[in-house]
């Protein structure tokens, strides 16, 4: 047995949206430990520079190495464009980020037109058209802060009228831009896809396909854990930790992006 191996899968994200993330992964590993970590103390990431970022991720990705983590996952698409090179040279493991795997779903639909819903950092940035142009010679993308999106989930708008204002001034551009799959391009997001598909065609889009990061990204884990030998040999279900850096006093928003009750998973917090 591999002693390694026995650590858990280490999952972060700023806020509270990887936890989908994290509810797939469990799915698809279900006899891995995860520990997830949310930095909600300085939640969204979008708005900050470049450093500040970095800084933020560095400090949080320490945090995880102290429970002895054998990978990391970072579901923030901002995370993942800032600090996922420097931080896999830094923590000699593993690191897999969401932009990658989402935009390999995109390309595989034969798009080439691409819309990316995402951070207001990534919209002004160039690192979408950077990631694509490793995969697709033929393909093109537009970028938009959808950061307005994330902060309705956050508090707790998953449905209604103002949300659905919100998602039409917010898939109107698409529209404009001609692109034929969209790329929900931040983790919360990825609750809102059966919404933005009912969206989209309510408004003309209903060609356009609309395309989760988060499965790519579950799958992509789960291949490198394969391919690195990581599997844990253990034959009990895993085990979930949930970490934050400012814990809400009502946690009802984190179980709803988990999709289940906290019952049972242990919540703490970690100064940073």
């Amino acid at each position: 047995m591999k002693l390694r191996n026995e650590g858990p899968i280490g999952v972060f994200d700023s806020g509270l949206g990887g936890l989908r993330v994290l509810s797939a992964l469990s799915r698809r590993l279900p006899l891995e430990d995860f520990v997830y970590l949310g930095d909600t103390a300085r939640n969204p990431y979008g708005t900050r520079g470049k450093q500040t970022i970095y800084n933020y991720c560095h400090a949080c990705a320490r945090a995880m190495r102290d429970h002895r983590i054998k990978l990391l996952v970072l579901t923030s698409h901002t995370a993942s464009a800032v600090a996922l090179a420097p931080l896999a040279a830094e923590l000699f493991m593993p690191v897999v980020g969401a932009i990658v795997p989402g935009l390999q779903a995109a390309v595989a639909t034969s798009a080439t037109r691409l819309g990316v819903l995402t951070s207001a950092y990534l919209a002004r940035s160039s690192d979408y058209i950077r990631a694509l142009g490793d995969l697709s010679a033929h393909a093109g993308v537009y970028a938009q802060n959808s950061q307005l999106l994330c902060a309705f989930l956050d508090e707790g708008v998953w449905d209604g009228e103002l949300l659905q204002l919100a998602l039409r001034q917010q898939l109107a551009p698409m529209l404009d831009a001609k692109v034929q799959a969209l790329l929900l391009g931040e983790s919360p997001l990825s609750a809102l896809g059966a919404a933005v598909s009912s969206e989209l065609a309510a408004i003309g889009g209903s060609a356009v396909r609309v395309v989760d990061s988060v499965e790519a990204t579950v799958e992509a884990v789960a291949q490198l854990v394969e391919a690195k030998q990581l599997a844990t040999s253990r034959d009990d279900p895993g085990k979930l930790r949930i970490v934050l850096t400012d814990p809400p006093e009502d946690l009802s928003i984190a179980e709803r992006y988990l999709g289940r009750s906290l019952a049972g998973i242990a919540v703490s917090s970690v100064d940073l």
